[in-house]
């Protein structure tokens, strides 16, 4: 798997502008909602909202990677941006979310959703690539940073 099975330049944002972790996840939603893949944009939504209501996905060092299963999608597909600013994502060590990366999958075997989510952890714990996502300008730049960090684990 790799991280272009997931994602398209669509399905990224530099500079998101929502300010909470609701706002954020509807922008990284309606990134998505366009594709063949997602039947129901708002069901999408509720699904990763009542998930990260559950457990918050900030899993440290400014990155949260919210996901979760729904019947409205037809296979798994992810979104991705970045904010200036962080924002406040219940993260586990406390600290403002700059970088966010949503998975979505239908309900079923777990195998790809948790293939994607261990390949997206393992690039976002990594310190220097952090730092080249936040210097992105552009989601051409983003999908460079990605090809280039996942060499290391595929």
């Amino acid at each position: 798997m790799k991280i272009s099975d997931l994602l398209n330049e669509d399905s990224v944002k530099v500079n998101l502008k929502g300010s909470s972790k609701t706002e954020i996840i509807k922008e990284l939603v309606d990134l998505i909602g366009h594709s063949d893949s997602v039947l129901n944009n708002k069901e999408v939504l509720n699904s990763i909202v009542e998930r990260e209501k559950a457990v918050s996905t900030g899993i440290g060092n400014g990155v949260a990677i919210p996901h979760g299963k729904c019947s409205y999608v037809k296979n798994l597909i992810g979104s991705f941006g970045t904010l200036k600013d962080g924002i406040p994502f219940d993260a586990i060590d406390g600290k403002p979310v700059y970088i966010i990366f949503m998975l979505v999958t239908p309900p079923g075997p777990a195998y790809l959703h948790i293939k994607a989510l261990s390949l997206v952890s393992r690039i976002l714990n990594d310190g220097e690539a952090r730092e080249k996502f936040l210097k992105c300008n552009t989601p051409k730049e983003v999908f460079s940073v990605f090809e280039n960090e996942e060499k290391k684990y595929i």
